[in-house]
């Protein structure tokens, strides 16, 4: 949501002041995904914030994008009117929408977000799943068996940056 998005900003921005870091927030410094991608890309030591509207469509290759904050799965809103129609229907047909159909569509923007990363042979990077929900619940799972063949830690923050840190300087 913007309002996540607009406190991860000031944090981040606040944090990062004189550090080098430029903050870029979709909705913020701009309402243009195409302008914010152009400046991203073009600006050294930039973070880019967007909302859900950049899990498809955006392509950043190569050592532009090198780390992707994943906050929450991309579930769709439970009130959106095409899901409440289709979790109706399937309810009456006495399926589980949830399983069968809000989670498949999670799973494949997940995917998607997760693409945005490695887009060539020679990309690599790092991604970080914030929601607990890929750990906690049966259908995380489903989400971490949906990638490629990597390797996956499950730590806190601050014991693995220094992880990450090490391993992107191995490039």
């Amino acid at each position: 949501s913007y309002s996540m998005l607009k406190n991860v900003y000031t944090l981040l921005k606040d944090n990062l002041s004189g550090s080098g870091f430029m903050v870029l927030g979709h909705g913020i410094d701009s309402h243009s995904r195409s302008k914010l991608t152009r400046r991203f890309r073009t600006t050294k030591n930039s973070i880019l914030l967007g909302t859900s509207s950049f899990w498809e469509g955006v392509d950043i290759p190569g050592e532009d994008l090198s780390c992707l904050a994943i906050v929450r799965l991309p579930f769709v809103p439970p009130n959106h009117p095409l899901l409440e129609a289709r979790t109706l229907k399937m309810k009456e047909e006495r399926k589980n929408p949830f399983i069968q159909l809000s989670v498949p569509q999670a799973v494949i923007r997940f995917k998607q977000g997760f693409g945005r990363l490695v887009r060539t042979m020679s990309d690599r990077g790092v991604v970080l799943v914030y929601d607990r929900r890929i750990i906690d619940t049966t259908y995380g799972k489903i989400f971490i068996n949906s990638l490629p063949k990597t390797p996956i830690l499950i730590k806190p923050t601050r014991e693995i940056l220094p992880e990450i840190s090490q391993w992107m300087d191995t490039k």
